[in-house]
């Protein structure tokens, strides 16, 4: 923001309406941990990235701060005897900055500081910087006072201070952050943001340590987004204020259209692979439906980053991006773009050409509150409509649409009541985590959807938030991966969600909306929560407290005097559990050979399981099927951690290299713990014998199952023993047709099926089958398509002109995505391939061959190894 906005008359007593005055009286209650001069700390185990194979990065990236423990604060009635107290409150110097975009309930956070701060020791200072982080670097400062602080209590925007949306990004910056610390004498430096700024906070953190700088830093999560979501932060301060600002704009709209809403998710559409040909025929058929019914009125809502998730603009973004990295002019990129990114950029209205070649934000995001994609659909829903008229195909009113855009009418409203509670309670909890002495954490509070008096309040390691995500600009450039915090989606599998799918078709169709009226403070309306907040389980710290409790339950029910029955189920659930656990939780080679060799994103329809739906289903499954609990013991460690599977194309180049075979974890069987006396080398051998057995056992018992030929299979099978794929060669019409078939371990096909039931669970576990098809002439050049086998369709990802006289392969231009051509080409190729036998009829038997074929090589591979370590 730069010095003028740190000249700014920030802390002045400020005006205030008498709305805003009754507001200002209001003061927060504090749940019981935070009540009291002493703070009370129950500390967990290091808590850890949640996938596992993420962590070698994060840990390398942060070795000081990652893998500390979670704290919990109690109140001063819990009885936990390893609990750490903290009675003495000496002075301190607490820094405290806004960084990133207002959010509603910003300025409570620091009231709740300032607050707690001076109620354990009345000496301590807190010190606010003044325009943002600029101010930090500046060492432009202002003391926070009760009289600085009087008019801004429950207020809304970040006046007091002033903010900054750039990021602590650069060397000069981290160590002009640190030098201010250490000249202002600070004990503890409390950042208030979202996902960039709580990574900004966990690099400082981390600098400081390794600097032996004493200041500790605290991030708190502030940002309207709501997108700072994890299994440690239910929602962020100023989410449930927009959600209701913005529900009375809408339900304004939906009363004075008479309407009915029809909603668009940027991460249903990015799933879906939708283009923007497709969301314009969705919004077409929806407002012709609803003309049959002699409903001529409709509300549509977009989210402002619907553009990132529509496949075509979202790589024309990624080429346009990429030459304004290159230094092009605005002026000259549309003539430096790609054949089908011209034709793209040419066909979109002049309006959103000049949009998108805006330069990106600070963080290296697209400007996406200037791209008007509201106004591009409005255009091409209007265009489509009218062509359906001259068709005839339609027989309504005339399309006429008016744009609204809600992007900054809730950032300076008055805070809701759960966003005064929720700031204010943070605030006090930055200062428990300062008092206990803890560096780059954040704090948080869970149960939110309760009342304030059974909220959980705690401290978790920012790293532990992290994730590594690989990106790329251009269609050369290399992957990078980044330890960072992330922006949660939308979970398209989470309750919330499910409830707007279940309701989905009546409200298209029918006029059903809510006006909430105005932001209230006081009645029902005040207690309201999002629902995202109240049907999501998100409480932590409460399903830990549960899980130890259960466990209670068992030592008091299984102890010498029970019955041989009790023992013997306590015994096996809990070896199965352990196992499971065992597999969940454990971070193998080939995690760390993902972290050095990060793989880059598909576009795969083959999915990935969450670690508690595996859970759930090999429990079920342990039982019923010893051959798939082989299989699923070797393949659960790579669900578990969410990989992403391997590009297809990398698999076909590494058929003859083994450093390319597919990344897949493998867990023996349980054998009996070793005794320190036995040697490393011995106790491996006697795992290893043990799966052996254990998967010939498996076998045996399938081996009398014969696996028959699709009917009119026209394929020779050339499966050569040590190979990882098959290869299936038939000769038609002149050309030759080569389909090169993998099966990904990483991604098991319709796992994620919750509705399913149990006895089907053998039957449904499947890997995901994917296929590289070349069709070649005597002459000339090669075709080449890269597929996924699922239930519901063979998929094609991708297609390829190769020129076998071409030695420059990663310079060959390889054309579109398929997701985005025409509709109707599409299908032509999908034809094309079926009628050379590559069809959706060989899914069945080519999963069940190469399961089959898994298992084989996977008993070959053990006693090779088995040789290998010797008898």
């Amino acid at each position: 923001m730069g010095s003028v906005a740190m000249d700014s008359d920030y802390g002045a007593t400020r005006e205030l309406s008498s709305l805003q005055k009754q507001r200002a009286l209001y003061r927060p209650a504090l749940p019981p941990c935070l009540q009291g001069t002493s703070v009370r700390v129950e500390y967990g185990g290091a808590a850890i990235a949640a996938d596992s194979g993420d962590a070698h990065v994060i840990s390398h990236a942060f070795p000081h701060t990652y893998g500390q423990p979670l704290a919990h604060f109690l109140p001063k009635t819990a009885n936990v005897p390893d609990a750490a107290i903290v009675t003495e409150h000496p002075p301190v110097r607490v820094g405290v900055v806004f960084s990133g975009r207002q959010s509603p309930g910003g300025h409570n956070v620091i009231w709740g500081l300032h607050d707690a701060i001076n109620a354990h020791n009345p000496s301590s200072k807190l010190i606010g910087f003044l325009g943002g982080t600029d101010g930090l670097f500046a060492q432009k400062t202002l003391e926070i006072t009760n009289e600085v602080i009087s008019s801004y209590k429950n207020q809304g925007g970040y006046d007091m201070l002033g903010r900054t949306r750039d990021q602590i990004s650069t060397t000069e910056q981290v160590k002009a952050a640190m030098n201010t610390c250490q000249a202002l004498k600070l004990d503890a430096l409390v950042i208030i943001g979202g996902v960039t700024s709580n990574t900004d906070a966990a690099q400082l953190a981390e600098t400081f340590a390794e600097s032996k700088c004493s200041t500790k830093v605290v991030g708190v999560p502030v940002t309207l987004n709501g997108d700072l979501k994890n299994q440690f932060v239910e929602t962020t301060v100023g989410f449930d204020t927009i959600c209701k600002v913005n529900s009375q704009l809408i339900g304004n709209v939906c009363t004075d259209a008479l309407s009915a809403e029809k909603v668009l998710l940027g991460e249903e559409v990015a799933a879906s692979k939708l283009t923007i040909s497709d969301i314009t025929k969705q919004i077409c058929d929806a407002v012709q439906a609803r003309a049959e019914k002699d409903k001529y009125h409709g509300v549509v809502l977009i989210p402002e980053g619907l553009v990132e998730s529509i496949p075509e603009l979202y790589a024309l973004l990624q080429e346009i991006h990429g030459l304004h990295d290159k230094g092009v002019s605005i002026e000259n990129i549309s003539s430096h773009l790609s054949p089908w990114a011209s034709a793209l950029f040419d066909f979109l209205p002049p309006f959103i050409r000049k949009q998108l070649l805006l330069h990106p934000e600070s963080d290296d995001s697209a400007q996406l509150s200037q791209i008007e994609t509201e106004k591009l659909l409005a255009q091409l829903v209007e265009t489509e409509i009218n062509k359906r008229l001259d068709e005839g195909t339609y027989k309504g009113k005339k399309f006429n649409a008016i744009c609204h855009f809600f992007g900054y009418q809730a950032r300076g409203a008055l805070p809701s009541k759960f966003d005064c509670d929720y700031a204010y309670i943070l605030g006090h909890v930055s200062y428990h985590i300062l008092a206990a002495g803890l560096n780059g954490y954040m704090a948080t509070v869970t149960n939110l959807k309760s009342h304030v008096d059974k909220w959980k309040c705690g401290a978790a390691p920012i790293t532990s938030m992290m994730t590594v995500k690989g990106w790329s600009r251009g269609p050369a450039a290399s992957q990078i991966g980044k330890p960072a915090v992330h922006m949660a989606s939308v979970d398209l599998k989470g309750k919330a969600y499910e409830l707007l799918r279940q309701n989905s078709s009546s409200f298209l169709m029918d006029d059903i909306y809510k006006n909430p009226g105005p932001l209230q403070f006081e009645g029902a309306g005040a207690e309201a929560k999002p629902i995202s907040l109240c049907v999501e389980d998100r409480d932590y710290m409460g399903r830990i407290k549960q899980l130890q409790e259960y466990l209670e339950k068992v030592k008091s029910m299984v102890k010498p005097g029970c019955s041989q029955d009790v023992l013997k189920a306590a015994l096996s659930s809990m070896a199965h559990v352990t196992e499971l656990l065992t597999i969940m939780s454990s971070l193998s080679y080939n995690d760390c050979a993902r972290s050095c060799h990060p793989i880059p994103q598909t576009k795969s329809k083959a999915r990935t399981m969450s670690s508690a739906s595996l859970a759930a289903r090999l429990l079920r499954r342990a039982a019923s099927s010893q051959r798939l609990s082989t299989l699923a013991r070797r393949s659960a460690h790579s669900s578990a951690t969410s990989r992403p599977p391997v590009p297809l194309h990398r698999l076909h180049a590494a058929a003859s290299s083994p450093s390319g075979i597919t990344a897949r974890r493998f867990l023996a069987s349980q054998s009996p713990v070793s005794s320190s006396k036995i040697s490393a080398d011995e106790n491996l051998r006697r795992v290893i014998d043990s799966e052996i057995e254990c998967v010939v056992e498996s076998e045996e018992g399938t081996a009398q199952q014969q696996i028959d030929l699709p009917e009119d299979f026209p394929f020779e099978i050339i499966d050569n023993p040590g190979d990882q794929s098959i290869v299936l060669k038939r000769e038609f019409a002149g050309q030759t047709i080569k389909a090169t078939v993998y099966t990904n371990f990483d991604a098991e096909e319709d796992l994620n099926n919750e509705d399913s039931d149990a006895e089907n669970d053998e039957d449904q576990y499947k890997p995901a089958v994917q296929m590289v098809v070349t069709i070649e002439k005597p002459e000339g050049s090669i075709l080449e398509f890269e597929c996924n086998f699922n239930d519901d369709e063979l998929a094609i990802e991708n297609m390829r002109m190769l020129n076998r006289d071409s030695n420059d392969k990663e310079n060959l231009y390889e054309g579109p995505p398929f997701s985005i051509l025409d509709e109707s080409l599409q299908k032509s190729l999908h034809r094309y391939l079926e009628v050379r036998g590559i069809k959706h009829s060989l899914h069945d038997w080519l999963t069940d061959y190469m399961m089959g074929k898994d298992e084989k090589e996977y008993v070959v591979w053990l006693k090779n190894m088995r040789e290998f370590i010797g008898k």
